[in-house]
């Protein structure tokens, strides 16, 4: 039978498995029914959890670990890529404040702060970076950025003066912002916002309304924490002359976005497309039979720059067949089907609950792939006789 060349190529299923262990239950399923196929392994993300993982198959990068202030306040040990001649720091701001960290009983948005990712960028800098890229994606806070504010030594100050807590509610209370403390070496270093997400800052289509009750914040406060990201942005516009609503993707986890923009001059690309030129993503895709990838959720929004719907656009390019393997299908899921050559798996084994599914998940994939490859080897073999 004719060897095939394979590209695994999948995102993360949020809240079970990173990008690199989904990629590695998709290539032992398929080598334990076609051992002689020759597997390309190129876990991706889009920003968001495994973002890190993701980077260091393509670059030869080592890890710093350091500690800092996690979105619950409580100190955490955490490792971010370095690259020596480069001098480039890469940060998965999931390590810091992802939503996997926390139990679904403990989300409270509106109390959790994104000092931490402040933290790390600053001991980035110290260490001498010129250039800090930072994956966005699956935060569990929506303070708006302000807590990278606060890290990098911005006083966020109420009408008597004094600093304001931690967590989006004390944005309410925010009247005015001074600079005093800024960290000068932030000014030689160049931070790049790696995110697919095009949301403002505020309003119907902002962080608040869109992602935060997928963050756990009830629905009575998300016009309370959207006002308060409202005042934030008006207090920036009016002390640093910069208008965050006006940049796509200021909305992107939680509003860091926007912090990083306004307070870091954080410069926005597009995540999937950084990591695809990173790892020489198109190359691959040409030189493959097959391509398969995967997500937890295929949506409406896996089409618009996220790694799923990427690799769609890549493949049909190519005229190569892609294979999704999905936790669930959402809404709007089939528009895959004007995307190309495409086949869509989902994993489940018949859970009954979220929490079995989440569980389940890299033994679902594992299987999943084995049939599918069972399919190819019944084929091919078939073809050849």
């Amino acid at each position: 039978m004719a060897k095939l060349k394979v590209l695994i190529a999948p995102d993360s299923f949020k809240e079970s498995s990173d990008t690199t262990k989904v990629a590695k239950s998709i290539a032992e399923g398929w080598k334990n029914i076609i051992p002689d196929s020759e597997l390309i392994i190129c876990p991706l993300s889009d920003g968001g959890e495994g973002f890190l993982n993701a980077v260091s198959v393509s670059l030869n990068m080592k890890y710093i670990t350091t500690v800092v202030t996690d979105l619950m306040g409580k100190k955490r040990k955490i490792k971010y890529g370095w690259l020596t001649e480069q001098k480039t720091a890469i940060i998965e701001t999931a390590e810091i404040v992802g939503l996997h960290l926390v139990p679904p009983d403990k989300r409270k948005p509106e109390f959790f702060t994104s000092y931490g990712v402040g933290e790390v960028i600053l001991h980035a800098i110290r260490k001498g970076a010129r250039q800090v890229v930072l994956g966005l994606g699956g935060s569990g806070i929506n303070d708006g950025g302000a807590g990278i504010a606060q890290a990098l030594g911005y006083q966020l100050l109420n009408s008597q003066g004094k600093s304001i807590g931690i967590g989006p509610l004390e944005l309410q209370n925010l009247a005015y912002i001074k600079n005093t403390h800024y960290y000068e070496q932030i000014k030689n270093t160049t931070i790049i916002i790696a995110s697919d997400v095009k949301n403002p800052y505020y309003g119907p289509q902002g962080a608040t309304f869109v992602y935060g009750p997928q963050k756990g914040l009830k629905k009575e406060l998300c016009p309370v924490v959207d006002k308060a990201l409202k005042n934030f942005a008006r207090i920036i516009k009016r002390d640093m002359k910069i208008d965050i609503q006006k940049q796509p993707g200021s909305g992107s986890a939680g509003g860091m976005g926007g912090a990083l923009f306004a307070f870091a001059s954080g410069k926005f690309v597009p995540g999937f497309q950084w990591i695809a030129q990173t790892s020489n993503l198109s190359q691959k895709i040409a030189s493959v039979d097959l391509i398969i990838t995967g997500e937890g959720q295929l949506d409406h929004q896996s089409f618009y720059g996220k790694v799923v719907g990427e690799i769609l656009n890549l493949a049909k390019k190519y005229n190569k067949m892609v294979i999704i393997l999905v936790g669930r299908l959402g809404k709007g899921w089939d528009a895959c089907r004007s995307k190309g050559n495409v086949v869509v798996f989902p994993i489940s084994a018949g859970e009954t609950s979220k929490e079995e599914l989440l569980k389940n998940t890299s033994n679902n994939i594992l299987r999943t792939s084995e049939q599918i490859a069972k399919l190819f080897y019944y084929n091919r073999t078939k073809t050849e006789k």
